[in-house]
């Protein structure tokens, strides 16, 4: 598809450098130049993966227009002390006019901003539509002409209409100045209304209403009122595709996949038409977006190659513009396209392509705030830290993700305790719960639990307070990492109670899209029973985590989560092991291994070896043990290669040396035993010396056992 775009480019992107060119001679030399952020990690008793993303872009010359101006219409005569009434009319229209430039602009904004919420995966910044360099400087011209209007004029009285017009600027100001609950007291929603057989004049005005309301909704993400402000754009003028990417976004937060997809693929056919059909280049930048777009309503659905070949399409297009054309207002999108292919390829596995684009993405948004002075984009480069710290948690680096964390929390604090910006709340408690999970792994569970602790506390005055409803599903999410953290803590009755709450969210949700996380919720909260000895309740919640994913991998052809479905019967092999089902558990232990098998890269997967590990354990229960030794090698040489590849499972081969050994012992094989038991042991005591709790037990144990195998050797020879 880029291709075909390109053989043409040549000519029209001179003809497009001319005219760009021009336009920032005039605005530079008139105003100066104006300064301008997953399916879960679902393992044994593991929390959602959450994270930031971006992305998105449209032409400079969308033609896309918006909604038209208002007409002058009709009423009473304006009357102005000390200004001729013609006069007076002439700058009401001027402001107008401007008004209007300042709407299209943040039209076309609105394409290029694109978010992607249900996760730190997903953040975004919809306020950025109204504060980019092109914004601000029209911005500044309405701004100078209102001001020269209300300081020459003293009007006794208006018609309803002018009246409404300078309304609408003070509203549109309002929206670039990230007032949005002014805008919303301040136009009443009656003027939206239409009634039948309308003159046009009052259509375009109700539109305008409609237009200015729902903007002032996006920005203070209530997406449901901002959703019916743009359909009744929709209604009227159906093809405002600004207006139509804008319901994209509002569909994606409120969860109604399907609709954004297409909503997304109408746009994608309408601007591959307009480029590749009809020549038309100057939207070659609109194609690009609407593939960015579309890749994230594929992306949220599962549907990851699909997302990541949108993606690519997308950044193979504005790499042409960046580098190739030298159109450097695109390097923007180019970074948010990169972010989102990242996030794909996170959710993919693919965490070291993955991270190469968070590294590109956080390259070219550091240069823009640091040496460029763009300090708006500072939170886009937030979200990329986020979802960067996502993905080196994933690959089993908690304490680079942390300072990634740290990084976001500092600019996104910023922003919403200093700047105001409260309606970033949700997106500040989602990154603080994403360190939540990085400290989590790294054990230091008070840490994690404060951090889990502000996030809910935020989410629930959102959801509770102000009526988010669709901010439910990160709640249950953040609900269920807590759950995690409380039972590491041995705070049994807390866990349960968080991961019953999550699980109740998750059901009364009833969306198709989080019923991977309602079953890692059932998963949780069934390993926290079977701590508790509740066995028989435990099984019955993997048995419905393991209904809920095997349908997602076998009937909607999910089999990226193939992986998860052998975790979900690794768990549920344990608590038949504990309730003396031995066989029903070694059948769960043998099919969770073949799946994490077929899943790939079995040498470095730490839940295969998991899986191998507790089947040897079986084993040695029913009296088998080569058979046990055989199962406990394999999982110490994956744990073995983990270690090397700097994984901090340490503690686990640890662990797996102890479990050999003892059954070596138990074999006579006492050599072999004592070398493992020593190994064992060194590991242990470096580990606790480093401050790792929790391990005191097995180094008695492994010392123990040393003593016993000693002693064995000793009176054998």
């Amino acid at each position: 598809m880029a291709q075909k775009w390109h053989q043409k480019a040549s000519v029209v992107a001179a003809i497009i450098g001319a005219v760009a060119l021009v336009a920032a001679a005039l605005i530079a030399g008139a105003f100066g130049l104006i300064g301008d952020c997953q399916p879960p990690n679902a393992s044994i008793d593991e929390s959602a993966d959450t994270g930031p993303v971006v992305h998105g872009s449209i032409s400079q010359a969308t033609g896309d227009e918006g909604i038209n101006a208002i007409n002058t219409g009709s009423g009473s005569q304006t009357i102005i002390k000390g200004v001729p009434p013609d006069q007076h009319q002439r700058q009401i229209d001027e402001i107008d006019e401007q008004r209007q430039k300042l709407q299209d602009e943040f039209n076309r904004q609105k394409e290029r901003v694109n978010l992607l919420l249900g996760g730190v995966e997903s953040v975004g910044d919809v306020a950025s539509a109204f504060t980019s360099p092109e914004a601000l400087a029209i911005a500044e011209v309405l701004r100078g002409l209102s001001q020269r209007y209300k300081d020459s004029s003293a009007p006794t009285s208006q018609s309803e209409t002018d009246r409404l017009r300078l309304e609408l600027a003070d509203a549109t100001l309002a929206n670039t100045e990230h007032r949005f609950r002014d805008v919303i007291d301040s136009i009443p929603v009656e003027a939206e209304l239409i009634e039948h057989g309308a003159a046009q004049a009052q259509v375009d005005r109700a539109l305008q209403v409609s237009q200015v309301r729902g903007d002032a909704f996006y920005g203070l993400r209530k997406w449901q009122q901002a959703l019916a402000c743009y359909e009744r754009i929709l209604e009227i003028r159906p093809d405002s595709w600004s207006t139509r990417a804008a319901v994209v976004h509002c569909l994606w937060s409120l969860g109604r996949l399907d609709q954004a997809l297409q909503h997304s693929s109408a746009l994608v056919d309408h601007y591959t038409r307009l480029v590749e059909q009809e020549g038309r280049m100057e939207f070659v930048a609109n194609l690009a977006a609407s593939l960015n777009n579309r890749g994230i309503a594929l992306r949220k659905q599962g549907k990851l190659n699909d997302a990541v070949h949108d993606a690519c399409e997308a950044i193979e297009i504005y790499t042409r513009l960046v580098e190739q054309e030298g159109r450097t207002e695109f390097a923007v999108d180019l970074a948010r396209s990169l972010n989102n292919r990242g996030s794909a390829l996170r959710q993919m596995d693919s965490l070291d392509d993955a991270i190469k684009d968070f590294d590109a993405s956080i390259r070219v948004f550091s240069r823009l705030v640091d040496q460029d002075g763009r300090k708006e984009l500072a939170l886009y480069l937030a979200m990329s830290l986020g979802n960067r710290g996502t993905a080196l948690r994933k690959k089993g680096k908690p304490g680079a993700a942390i300072k990634d964390f740290d990084a976001a929390i500092e600019d996104f604090l910023q922003f919403v305790e200093k700047e105001g910006r409260l309606e970033l709340s949700s997106d500040l408690a989602m990154i603080l719960a994403s360190r939540g999970n990085a400290l989590k792994d790294l054990r230091r569970l008070g840490d994690a639990i404060r951090d889990y602790d502000e996030a809910i506390k935020t989410y629930k005055r959102l959801v509770e307070e102000e009526g988010r409803k669709e901010l439910t599903g990160d709640l249950a999410m953040h609900l269920n990492n807590r759950g995690v953290a409380l039972r590491h803590q041995r705070r049994l009755d807390e866990a349960i109670r968080d991961f019953t709450d999550s699980i109740e969210m998750y059901k009364d949700l009833d969306r198709p899209e989080l019923n991977i996380y309602l079953a890692m919720s059932f998963n949780n909260r069934a390993t926290a029973l079977k701590d508790l000895r509740r066995l028989g309740e435990a099984i019955r919640d993997h048995d419905n985590a393991i209904e809920i994913v095997r349908r997602l991998v076998e009937e909607e052809g999910r089999p990226g989560l193939t992986s998860t479905l052998a975790k979900s019967l690794n768990n549920r092999g344990i608590a038949l092991k504990d309730l003396g089902r031995l066989d029903d558990a070694i059948r769960d232990f043998r099919n969770a291994i073949e799946m994490h098998i077929k899943a790939g890269r079995p040498e470095l997967n730490i839940d295969l070896a998991m899986s191998f590990n507790n089947l040897g354990e079986v084993l040695l229960i029913q009296g088998h043990l080569e058979n046990a030794v055989r199962e406990y090698s394999k999982a110490i040489s994956i744990f073995d290669a983990l270690v090397k590849e700097g994984r901090r499972v340490a503690h686990y081969h640890a662990i797996g040396l102890f479990n050999r050994a003892e059954v070596l012992k138990e074999s006579d094989r006492l050599d072999e035993a004592i070398r493992d038991y020593n190994e064992a042991i060194k590991t242990l005591t470096q580990l606790i010396e480093d401050g790792r709790e929790g391990l005191a037990p097995f180094l008695s144990q492994a010392q123990q056992g040393l003593q016993d195998a000693l002693k064995q050797q000793d009176e054998r020879d």
